[in-house]
């Protein structure tokens, strides 16, 4: 599969990435200018900033944050279990400097880290206008969340949250359609994708401009406990895995899907995995906790690489963890959260 590297991007598209036109800079920040500014008033005054410049390509290392006890547990009156187990998929907003994590164990919460105070808060939503109900009696959050990074909207299972008003918009279901598990936002294509379970496969894209749902037909890869991944750096979305299913599934920039490899180990599930997007190369990277392998997939050149298989790498989690993570564009390095927090920076270079 052929994909546009950043480098090759049009002059209007990287204008609202934040791309420098400077020989060099290829710095990728969803939100346009206005992003860039925040970026760069956060730059080097920040724990988190601080701690991305001075890390070495393939290195992990803790970012001690303030974290109110049980931020993980489910709310009252549900019995605080875990809101991130069978979910991978926080979000990082380069305008407003925050990762965000939205998720569910019988009662919602809505988990936010500032990185100009680097520390940890709930956005409260019980009773606000259009927005989710607390209670859910049944699932886990699943590939639900996603972010439109260019406008700051945060997208949960049929509900729009905007960063920037503080308001949430119901969207309109997406039917037919049932138990959809995957929700992934594309900037490439302006629009809100949808997988659904049932019927298995069938991939749907709303249009904010519109209102309105629309068919992209039938993929390879199911949905039922299915994982998904937008990857702005190469304008495509990855869709991968579920129950019994290795599957990798490239959705471009045009609506069309390419079969990829499949996934060399199993199992390859929300439940069990985790996907991000290293966004200094570009190349997916794919954790299995239970086998404790880490991946890098490259989709230009449909090829996987173990990263590390932790033997001589001290694992990053404890026992108990379900981290959730989200690259951050602008330091280069991807973030993931549980009882501790942790940074990856990626080193693409080795083969």
């Amino acid at each position: 599969m052929s994909s546009a590297p950043v480098i090759g991007l049009s002059l209007s598209l990287a204008m609202a990435w934040g791309i420098s036109a400077a020989a060099g800079e290829r710095i990728r920040i969803p939100g346009g200018e206005q992003a860039r500014k925040s970026v760069e008033a956060r730059r080097g005054k920040t724990a988190l900033s601080k701690l991305a410049a001075a890390m070495e390509p393939g290195s992990w290392a803790e970012l001690e944050t303030q974290m109110p006890e049980r931020l993980w547990s489910a709310p009252q009156p549900s019995k605080g279990l875990h809101i991130g187990t069978w979910s991978d998929d926080a979000h990082w907003d380069s305008r407003t400097g925050q990762f965000l994590f939205f998720g569910v164990r019988q009662a919602r919460k809505f988990v936010v880290y500032s990185e100009e105070t680097n520390a940890w808060r709930l956005i409260e939503f019980e009773g606000a206008e259009n927005a989710p109900e607390l209670l859910q009696q049944f699932g886990h959050q699943y590939s639900n969340n996603s972010l439109d990074a260019e406008r700051s909207r945060f997208y949960t299972h049929g509900f729009r949250y905007d960063l920037l008003t503080g308001k949430w918009k119901q969207l309109p279901p997406a039917k037919p359609g049932r138990n959809t598990m995957v929700y992934e936002y594309s900037s490439a294509m302006n629009g809100l994708l949808s997988l659904a379970r049932q019927p298995a496969g069938t991939l749907r894209l709303f249009r904010e401009d519109r209102q309105e749902w629309s068919s992209l037909g039938v993929i390879d890869v199911h949905g039922y406990h299915s994982l998904a991944r937008h990857n702005p750096f190469r304008r495509e979305v990855l869709f991968a895995g579920g129950n019994d299913s290795q599957a990798v599934v490239i959705l471009s920039l045009d609506g069309k899907t390419l079969r990829m490899k499949d996934f060399p180990i199993a199992p390859l599930t929300v439940r069990h995995s985790i996907v991000t997007v290293d966004p200094s190369s570009g190349r997916y990277l794919f954790m299995v906790p239970p086998a404790r392998k880490f991946y890098e997939f490259d989709s230009e050149a449909n090829e996987y690489r173990l990263i590390d298989d932790f033997t001589r790498t001290a694992w990053p989690f404890t026992r108990y963890d379900a981290p959730v993570v989200s690259y951050i564009p602008e330091y280069g390095v991807t973030m993931w959260a549980d009882s501790k927090v942790h940074l990856y920076k990626h080193d693409a270079t080795l083969r």
